[in-house]
């Protein structure tokens, strides 16, 4: 589960090394930014407010009620929210990219819903794609802001996987 923040640039090769050093900046910086935003907004999301309407269990000695499908999951843990996280910046060639994501594996069952180990079926509990659908259009403005104050063109894209 991860969001992926690009921005392809065309006719670097007609900028001076200066002109080139002060572009790559400002666009790192712009990307981070819109990466540390996202990646707080999702973890603001995996919070234990507001409460989740989900049934009540007993779990580990301790009573905890669970979101009920099309919530964000309910923390129990809190190690999907501590997971959530970014990268650097990398540049590949004209494009610049970082990634904000979780590398545990029920991170996408629980964005998707599927069966976990149990065999048990798990309906969709979104906090990924409902995050970002909540914060496109800002985070967009943010990276075209970035990109339109200099003289060559840029394409922002937003991978979501």
């Amino acid at each position: 589960m991860k969001v992926k923040f690009i921005t392809k640039w065309y006719g670097l090769e007609t900028l001076s090394k200066e002109e080139l050093v002060a572009l790559r900046r400002p666009t790192e910086i712009a990307i981070s930014k819109a990466a540390l935003y996202f990646e707080g907004r999702v973890k603001k999301k995996l919070a234990a407010e507001p409460p989740r309407t989900g049934r009540i269990y007993i779990y580990k000695g301790r009573e905890h009620q669970a979101s009920a499908p099309g919530e964000p999951p309910a923390p129990m843990s809190g190690k999907l929210r501590q997971s959530i996280t970014h990268t650097d910046v990398v540049w590949n060639g004209d494009e610049a990219s970082a990634e904000v994501g979780s590398n545990r594996p029920y991170a996408r069952r629980l964005e998707f819903g599927g069966v976990d180990s149990r065999g048990i079926r798990i309906l969709p509990r979104p906090y990924f794609s409902a995050t970002w659908i909540e914060e496109q259009d800002k985070i967009q403005g943010m990276l075209d802001k970035a990109v339109s104050a200099h003289p060559v063109l840029a394409d922002v894209a937003v991978e979501v996987t």
